[in-house]
């Protein structure tokens, strides 16, 4: 019996994740991080979502997605997976060598304003979570650092304003968001 299609459409946002096979690393150094960069960026071009935040780690990522067609999120995933999984391969000499990522993406649909900040917040903050980094806006290989230094082209206009601090939100250990009369007032922060 087949897996069920995942009918996500037109405007749907939802965090996807994936790991790869065993939690080995897949990124190991900035050639891998760049090539994986450069495909978010390829395939956004594609026109089937927007990227609205993402965090690559050295053995998982996270990415924020809308969908800009009905099953987008699909398509531009299998794609995603599949370009990656061929390119590493073929640069690694590894062909032929099995599976790169442990399965099928994960993803949760995204409900309202509050928990997109929310999600994405923990995707941004996710290296400095791992101690990788001092501020997450730091981590070059996120949303956050695009954000910041506007160096690419990958994400979209958010559909909700990210506060003035949004910087030291993301690198702060709360896990909430500022309290609950917290309204935002600016996109960039």
């Amino acid at each position: 019996m087949g897996r069920p299609l995942r009918i996500l459409p037109r405007g749907t946002i939802a965090h996807v994740v994936n790991r790869s096979v065993e939690r080995r690393t897949i990124f190991h150094n900035r050639a891998d991080y760049w090539a994986f960069i450069s495909l978010l960026e390829e395939g956004t071009d594609k026109g089937w979502v927007e990227v609205l935040g993402y965090c690559v780690m050295s053995n998982h990522w996270h990415l924020l997605l809308r969908a800009a067609v009905d099953r987008g999120i699909s398509h531009y995933m299998k794609w995603l997976t599949a370009t990656h999984a061929i390119r590493y391969r073929t640069v690694h000499d590894s062909l032929g060598l099995g599976h790169l990522y442990q399965g099928r993406f994960r993803s949760s649909v995204i409900e309202d304003d509050r928990h997109f900040l929310t999600v994405l917040r923990y995707i941004e903050a996710n290296a400095c979570k791992a101690g990788l980094v001092r501020w997450a806006d730091s981590w070059e290989w996120s949303s956050g650092y695009e954000r910041r230094y506007g160096l690419r082209r990958i994400i979209g206009e958010l559909p909700v304003p990210l506060p003035p601090n949004w910087c030291r939100l993301i690198s702060q250990d709360s896990p909430a968001l500022p309290g609950d009369n917290w309204e935002p007032t600016t996109r960039n922060g």
